[in-house]
């Protein structure tokens, strides 16, 4: 009996609580206890009880393993699970081998297109087999993301399947598990994508599974590799996964038989011309850095005949500043000046803080590409130059001012005082209003070369010309423009685009630049960038960083105080004689209609902003994609193609990648808001299912396995190498794909500022916002020509869309519902 007292104690010590039954005295002079016998059986049969129940324990968990020793075992089930369904998944696909689809067939058949092979190069790995795409391709009318990559995100927790079930069954989808599904552990895509990339393309296969061990990941992080002061090279990925991702991209837009045609010339493509295509494509992948980025920059840029002005250049607006004199004007812009210049320092001593994207590092290299650039004109293709320059070039009342900024021995920055001074000196000088030179800059680039080439056989004119083209950049001094109550930011849109047109302040300008700094005295400022050198967000940066240090009143007063030893010089332009007359002459014709047919309207949404959409479990520029599509669809009554954009700044010199945001899950949600008898439940349901899978397709995008530019390197390969064109490119599919009637940006910024350009065509609108924590900036621009296309009534349809869809922000909250919020949004307006 002791010994069970004394091994009961134990057990309950081991256990945390200790049942102290009495101090027990070990003289063998002391009697024993004396108990009754109902005690004595109540007690055993307590420890009775204790004894099974201990025994009972280790007989559940007979070894005791660490936490590594379960993950092992966790992961060796989890290999053998996965080993079954890649077993399941063969055994059908040899068991379906008369399937009528010939995209099928193709990956079993090596001499139509070798799938395998392709993927065997870029997702290597036990875990990654062609039989998946097959599997994914055996039903073409479903061909999408959901069926075409098995093998990029394996594992039972598919967002595809999320998707899917969320697409048969909105109320039961839930798709608020971020990018964990997405991404669901150590086999993803992104870890063998970064396994394939740290490689050597010339690197044999059997190597490419000793590269880089696979490790698991976080929720939502890409995985790509970690080398030391290296970017991957952009991949060519296969061909057959971009075709997939192409035919789920048409299936909203096509009715069922129009969409089975398009499968069928998909399918030839892929079999015959796409093949051989793709070969080129992939030689071409391995023998540059960046196979996209000089071939995308000459023909959508540089070879590009329309004007630069609206048609190409965006503009980035500052907050509205408050000028109370001339002296607070030129003060500002004496700061921004010197911020703009000490940027340019940072960036030519490398020391601009490198970016990150889920923790991987961020090419910076378009950060060197906007100081001192221009985009010279020339017939049928431009030309794009860089110089190291010391000066910048203010342009006030037409006039033309080359302007020291730096000391040329000891390379310091002039100091604001300085700066401001010579500013003071320039506007006082009393020059007439100059010569419009810089409509020029406005006109077609066929135009503008020929202009160009006719000023430069003067000797005044080429140096001035020279000048202007060498500087750092840009400095224009605009005049006074009256701001119509409630219309600042559309003003302020159409000064930095344009100028405001003939008669105001479009000849202020000299479009070629990258970067023109503009401030006009009534508070508008902001940036007119050039394109071709750079996305905008070198531009936002630079915005960003005069933003933070003009605020301090003595920022830039403490540096060098040395007079310059250059003095400001008014580069002068000859008297303009006929032949530059004639293409002056066209010039103020084409910036008048370009003022007078663009329609501009920018508006601030305030009821709520990112944080509130983040806190529902969505993403912010997805769930704002949703409602540029939802407002559309309102107003036209049709699903618009819509172009979304994500940079690719992942990889070595990487530009940017569409964002096909018009899916069969958008499709979805928009028909489920317009629907008299949709259910608020099934409405957050369709749109949370929508804003998810736009978030994948943005994911896919970033790692540079998008659609667009994969098939735009097929087509330059065919005209590189003087293939006939194939048919493809000409489908009804292809062409309606490409008319994007929403071209959207997103541009990040903690300011009360927003970016704006012109549309892609007459059919639709270019839409620029700025999503910030409580507010969304909006900047919409269209057209007027098409009188379906009206950009207020667009703008108020984004409104009602932002509004609605706040609605359905807390139907699955328990304690909320719909209509306290729109009571709370109601309250804020």
């Amino acid at each position: 009996m002791r010994a069970l007292i004394k091994t009961e104690r134990f057990l309950s010590i081991c256990n945390g609580n200790s049942r102290n039954y009495g101090k027990q005295n070990n003289n063998e002079h002391t009697k024993p206890i004396k108990t009754q016998p109902e005690k004595e059986r109540s007690l055993v049969a307590k420890l009775f009880f204790y004894v099974k129940t201990w025994v009972k324990q280790f007989q559940a968990q007979p070894t005791l393993t660490s936490p590594k020793d379960n993950a092992k075992i966790s992961e060796v089930k989890n290999k053998q699970q996965h080993a079954n369904l890649l077993a399941k998944i063969r055994k059908k696909s040899i068991t379906r081998n008369q399937s009528k689809n010939q995209v099928s067939k193709a990956t079993r058949n090596p001499a139509s297109v070798d799938i395998r092979r392709a993927e065997s190069l870029i997702f290597p790995g036990p875990h990654l087999t062609a039989n998946l795409v097959s599997k994914a391709t055996r039903n073409p009318r479903s061909a999408d993301i959901r069926g075409a990559e098995p093998d990029i995100f394996p594992g039972p927790h598919l967002t595809a399947n999320l998707v899917s079930k969320a697409t048969r069954n909105p109320r039961s989808a839930d798709m608020r598990g971020s990018e964990s599904d997405i991404f669901p552990g150590p086999h993803s895509t992104a870890s063998i994508c970064a396994q394939a990339y740290a490689l050597p393309a010339d690197k044999p296969t059997r190597h490419l599974r000793k590269a880089t061990p696979l490790r698991s990941i976080k929720a939502g992080q890409v995985m790509l590799p970690r080398l030391k002061d290296q970017l991957p090279n952009y991949p060519v990925i296969p061909l057959q996964l971009t075709l997939n991702r192409y035919l789920n991209s048409l299936q909203p837009l096509f009715n069922e038989k129009a969409f089975e045609m398009e499968q069928k010339l998909t399918r030839d493509f892929l079999q015959n011309k796409g093949c051989e295509l793709q070969k080129l494509l992939q030689e071409a992948g391995q023998t540059d850095d960046n196979w996209l980025t000089e071939r995308w920059i000459n023909v959508t840029f540089l070879r590009h005949r329309s004007p630069l002005t609206v048609y190409s250049s965006p503009c980035m607006a500052f907050p509205k500043q408050h000028f109370r004199s001339t002296f607070e004007f030129l003060d500002f812009t004496a700061k921004a000046i010197y911020a703009m210049c000490e940027f340019n320092n940072l960036v030519e001593s490398n020391r601009i803080p490198v970016s990150r994207l889920d923790g991987f590092e961020l090419d910076n290299s378009q950060l060197h590409k906007v100081f001192g650039t221009v985009r010279k004109p020339q017939r049928n293709c431009d030309v794009l130059q860089q110089f190291g320059s010391k000066y910048v070039v203010v342009i006030h009342k037409n006039n033309f001012y080359k302007l020291p900024v730096y000391c040329t021995k000891q390379k310091y920055v002039y100091n604001v005082f300085q700066i401001r001074r010579h500013l003071v000196e320039l506007i006082n000088s009393g020059c007439p209003k100059g010569p419009a030179i810089g409509l020029l800059t406005h006109d077609t680039r066929n135009n503008w070369a020929e202009g160009r080439e006719m000023l430069c056989r003067k000797e005044l004119d080429a140096y001035a010309i020279r000048c202007i083209e060498r500087a750092l950049f840009t400095v224009s001094l605009d005049e006074y423009v009256e701001v119509p109550e409630g219309q600042e930011r559309s003003m302020l849109a159409a000064q930095l685009l344009h100028g405001g047109g003939l008669h105001i302040n479009s000849a202020n300008r000299w479009m070629d630049k990258t970067l023109q700094l503009i401030v006009n005295p009534n508070g508008m400022a902001g940036f007119c960038c050039e394109h071709a050198a750079a996305e905008p967000y070198p531009a936002a940066s630079i915005m960003d960083y005069i933003l933070k240090n003009i605020v301090n009143p003595e920022y830039g007063k403490d540096s060098h105080t040395t007079d310059p030893a250059e003095l400001v010089e008014h580069l002068s332009f000859a008297e303009v004689d006929e032949c530059v007359g004639f293409w002056l002459t066209a010039a103020k014709l084409n910036i008048k209609e370009i003022t007078r047919r663009l329609k501009l309207h920018a508006f601030q949404f305030d009821c709520y902003g990112k944080s509130f959409i983040k806190s529902h479990g969505l993403a912010p520029d997805s769930f704002v994609q949703m409602a540029l599509q939802l407002a559309f669809y309102r107003q036209h009554k049709k699903l618009p193609v819509q172009h979304g954009s994500a940079h690719l700044r992942i990889f070595k010199n990487g530009r940017s990648e569409v964002i096909r945001s018009t899916s069969t899950e958008s499709s979805n949600f928009v028909l489920t808001m317009v629907s008299e008898n949709a259910t608020p439940r099934a409405s957050w349901l369709a749109m949370r299912t929508a804003v998810d899978a736009h978030r994948h397709q943005t994911m896919l995008a970033h790692q540079g396995r998008g659609v667009d530019r994969h098939l735009f390197g097929l087509k330059q390969m065919a005209l590189e190498h003087g293939k006939p064109l194939p048919y493809f490119f000409n489908s009804a599919g292809y062409l309606r794909s490409k008319n994007f009637r929403i071209v959207s940006s997103h541009l990040t910024t903690p300011h009360d500022s927003f970016m704006a350009y012109g549309p892609l065509n007459s059919e639709g609108y270019g839409c620029c916002y700025n999503l910030r924590d409580n507010d969304i900036t909006f900047a919409i621009s269209g057209w007027d020509e098409n009188p379906d296309i009206s950009v207020a009534r667009y703008c108020s349809a984004i409104e009602s869309a932002l509004t609605d869809m706040g609605h359905l922000g807390n139907t699955d909250s328990p304690n909320s519902t719909a209509k306290d919020v729109g009571n709370s949004m109601q309250h804020k307006k």
